[in-house]
């Protein structure tokens, strides 16, 4: 006695219309997703000038440069406060890889060093954080 099968197309019609409604949504959450960092980044670069400008103590830029640093990464940052023997106050800026990042003031004007030689300059930190073409150059610890 033969065995009734059925092979529903409308079964298959229905899986690659989920599928695609789902790649569909994947999509725009990946665009609302780009949308919102590129405000919340406009938003912390704004504040970050804002307080480089009002001569914010070294622990609340450092702050705003580790959420900068992860925006523009999408990675995970931690930040520390080192002093040195000449009481220079240095803003460390650490990814999960441990990788880092140094900044500190010269007067009243925040730059990144290099972190064997916290007196040699890289670049100005506005000049930074007006290039988005430019990303701070991390170096392995």
């Amino acid at each position: 006695m033969p065995v009734a099968t059925t092979s529903s197309n409308d079964d298959n019609e229905d899986l690659d219309k989920e599928i695609y409604k789902t790649s569909d949504e994947i999509e725009k959450l990946t665009e609302l997703g780009n949308a919102r960092r590129e405000l919340t980044g406009k938003a912390i670069i704004n504040v970050l000038t804002q307080k480089l400008a009002e001569n914010l103590p070294v622990n609340g830029i450092c702050v705003f440069i580790a959420l900068w640093l992860s925006l523009i990464t999408s990675s995970m940052m931690e930040y520390t406060i080192e002093y040195t023997t000449g009481d220079e106050e240095i803003c460390v800026v650490k990814d999960e890889n441990y990788n880092l990042v140094q900044y500190r003031a010269f007067g009243r004007v925040y730059y990144q060093v290099y972190v064997n030689n916290i007196n040699s300059k890289i670049q100005e930190l506005k000049v930074q954080l007006r290039d988005s073409s430019i990303i701070p150059r991390f170096v392995e610890r």
